[in-house]
C-alpha cells in the first residue's frame, strides 16, 4: 500500500511540473514518434515537413506540447480553417506511459484557452471510451458521427465545446 502511495505522489509531482507550450523544431522527433505510437496506420498523420510548416507558421495551425523533465509526453494540433466557427483539434495524444496523470486535462484546458473561435471541435474514436468519458466530463458534447472514418473501420465521434470565455470577451468588446 505504501508503495502505491509513493508512486501516486511521484506522479502528482511530475504532473505539477508539466509545461504546456508551443512546439519548437526540436520537438518534431518526439511528436512524430508519439503520433505513430498513438495513431498507428492512420493515413492522416502529419509528415515532418507539415510539422515544420505549422511550427514556423507557414501553415495555419499551432502545435502544443506537454513536456516535463525535457521530455515531450503529449501533443495537440490546433487548426482554424476558413469559414468555420470552431477551432479544430486535429490530434491530441498522450504517451501511454503517462496516461491517467491529468496531462490530457491540462493540455485540453490550454487548447481551449488558445482557441480563437467560439467553439472547439475534434474527433475521437468510438472505441475510445476513456477519452469520450474524459471529454464529456469537461464540457464537450457529441454533435455527430463519421462512419468508418478511420482506416480500421472505426467511427469518429464528433465532439464540440462552446468556449464561454470567447463569448464573454466578445460582448465586452461591445459587439
Amino acid at each position: 500500500m505504501a508503495n502505491n502511495e509513493n508512486e501516486r505522489c511521484d506522479q502528482a509531482k511530475w504532473t505539477e511540473n508539466i509545461e504546456i507550450r508551443t512546439a519548437t523544431p526540436y520537438d518534431i522527433v518526439y511528436i512524430d514518434r508519439l503520433q505513430h505510437e498513438a495513431f498507428p496506420g492512420d493515413v492522416l498523420l502529419m509528415s515532418r515537413d507539415e510539422m515544420i510548416s505549422r511550427i514556423r507558421g507557414a501553415k495555419k495551425g499551432e502545435i502544443l506540447v506537454a513536456s516535463g523533465d525535457n521530455k515531450v509526453v503529449a501533443y495537440c494540433v490546433l487548426t482554424d480553417r476558413p469559414f468555420r466557427p470552431w477551432t479544430g483539434w486535429d490530434f491530441l495524444a498522450v504517451s501511454p506511459t503517462h496516461w491517467r496523470l491529468g496531462i490530457a486535462t491540462k493540455l485540453t484546458e490550454e487548447v481551449c484557452r488558445c482557441a480563437t473561435r467560439p467553439f472547439i471541435r475534434g474527433f475521437v474514436r468510438s472505441k475510445n471510451k476513456g477519452a469520450l468519458s474524459h471529454y464529456k466530463k469537461i464540457g464537450f458534447f457529441q454533435t455527430g458521427r463519421k462512419r468508418k472514418f478511420y482506416s480500421d473501420g472505426d467511427d469518429a465521434i464528433v465532439l464540440l465545446k462552446p468556449l464561454l470565455g470567447y463569448w464573454h470577451s466578445f460582448f465586452r468588446r461591445g459587439y
